[in-house]
């Protein structure tokens, strides 16, 4: 009879491993894909706006929707909205800052020279053409010369007179480089300054158009300086009476296709019918190229 003590003594004895190995060896792969899918998720947008911005500054694009103010011409750098002379001496260049592109005039520089030459005979032997010799020969200050005079006007019993400065638009050949007004009493044989121009830069402005309405002068002042198509930034400047400075109140770019100076009744006004007419002409009256004058007063 077997001894109960030695029942099982020789039957393999079954244990209960408790330890979490086996629990752990399974989630291991799982917390690994979900921390992959979790960076790919992250970095994956990052990596692709990475590649757009190196794609679009390799290729330039960057600067082109950020802007870069500038343009580059011939191995010179211009700054947006700068009017300068194109390489074949004639025609005018302009830059876009906000596009870097510069667009230039295309005028047949031949073509023009023969045309201008033909329009200054033209104006010798055409009476009804302001020049020099209509107007009536006064005693002018020492330091202007007679081929200077450009209009003259009547205001309330008081003459004036616009001269101007040489540039490529209006050759001069006795010029002393400056333009303003002048003025006279009715009957006085002595003209005097009224306003001068002062260049701050290279710059060579001439006064246009003078008007006189409700007691404001008006003055049109054109910065032609190297355009040789006649195209320029304008400026409109007020002065009103007894006042000692002038005011800037509006500065636009100039093509002479788009005016009729000589038809001009109300100066203030046909400016402003214009620029709201066409607004992309105006320029912010605090750029560079709308303050590169002073205009002095003298009475």
């Amino acid at each position: 009879m077997e001894n109960k003590n030695e029942i099982g003594k020789n039957k393999p004895i079954t244990t209960v491993d408790n330890s979490p190995t086996e629990l752990t060896t399974n989630t291991k792969p799982r917390d690994k894909k979900k921390l992959t899918k979790t960076l790919f998720i992250i970095f994956t947008p990052l990596l692709i706006l990475l590649s757009l911005a190196y794609a679009m500054f390799y290729f330039g694009l960057l600067d082109n929707l950020m802007g870069s103010n500038e343009c580059e011409y011939n191995g010179e750098t211009y700054i947006d909205r700068e009017i300068f002379d194109a390489d074949d001496g004639c025609n005018t260049c302009y830059c876009d800052g906000t596009t870097g592109e510069v667009t230039c005039t295309e005028i047949d520089c031949d073509a023009y020279d023969i045309a201008l030459e033909s329009n200054q005979r033209d104006e010798s032997e055409d009476p009804n053409i302001d020049s020099s010799e209509d107007v009536t020969e006064p005693n002018l200050p020492s330091d202007i010369y007679p081929e200077q005079i450009y209009k003259e006007y009547e205001f309330d019993g008081v003459r004036y007179l616009t001269y101007r400065r040489s540039n490529m638009n209006i050759p001069i050949d006795d010029c002393n480089d400056e333009s303003g007004i002048l003025y006279a009493n009715t009957g006085d044989i002595e003209w005097k300054h009224f306003a001068k121009i002062n260049e701050l830069g290279s710059s060579k402005n001439n006064a246009f158009i003078l008007d006189y309405v409700s007691n404001q002068y008006f003055i049109l002042i054109i910065d032609a300086n190297g355009a040789g198509s006649g195209e320029g930034i304008a400026k409109l400047l007020r002065l009103g009476e007894g006042e000692s400075e002038w005011e800037l109140l509006y500065c636009f770019y100039y093509i002479p296709e788009n005016w009729n100076l000589d038809s001009i009744d109300n100066l203030k006004s046909v400016v402003e019918e214009f620029l709201q007419n066409n607004p992309q002409y105006e320029y912010n009256s605090t750029s560079t190229n709308c303050n590169n004058f002073e205009l002095e007063q003298y009475i």
